[in-house]
């Protein structure tokens, strides 16, 4: 199924998403796990169903940072998520700025795939659409 993440445009199998998550799982601290999809809207829950994620089995990195006290802010926390996910399928295209990053010959080999669009520096990568009050 293709997928645009404006710029990335990826060809994503779910089917062999769905089986690599059948096969691994990649979490650390399952009740982060939890929290994290708690965390999460309806919404974006199917998003990342869609994709064929399986958000109990993805690597969550849960950190909470204490802030010391001093003289001009009381005691205070910071808390941080990161989470990793893993999707199989194909790059169809990229910007140009990336390229260099994915001809890693560990990523595609010694060339890379004539297959990817890569988008030149002109192009717009992100497009916004502006909505007027009325």
């Amino acid at each position: 199924m293709i997928f645009d993440f404006n710029p990335w445009q990826l060809d994503v199998d779910i089917d062999l998403t769905k089986q690599l998550y059948k096969e691994a799982d990649y979490s650390t601290n399952k009740t982060s796990n939890l929290e994290f999809i708690k965390s999460l809207s309806s919404e974006q829950q199917m998003f990342f169903n869609s994709l064929g994620v399986d958000l109990s089995k993805v690597e969550v990195d849960k950190t909470i940072y204490e802030i010391p006290e001093d003289e001009k802010m009381p005691t205070s926390k910071i808390y941080r998520m990161f989470v990793n996910f893993l999707i199989r399928g194909k790059i169809l295209a990229l910007p140009k700025y990336q390229k260099d990053i994915y001809c890693d010959e560990e990523v595609f080999g010694k060339t890379f795939p004539g297959s990817v669009k890569v988008l030149s520096d002109d192009e717009e990568y992100i497009k916004m659409v502006w909505y007027k009050k009325s």
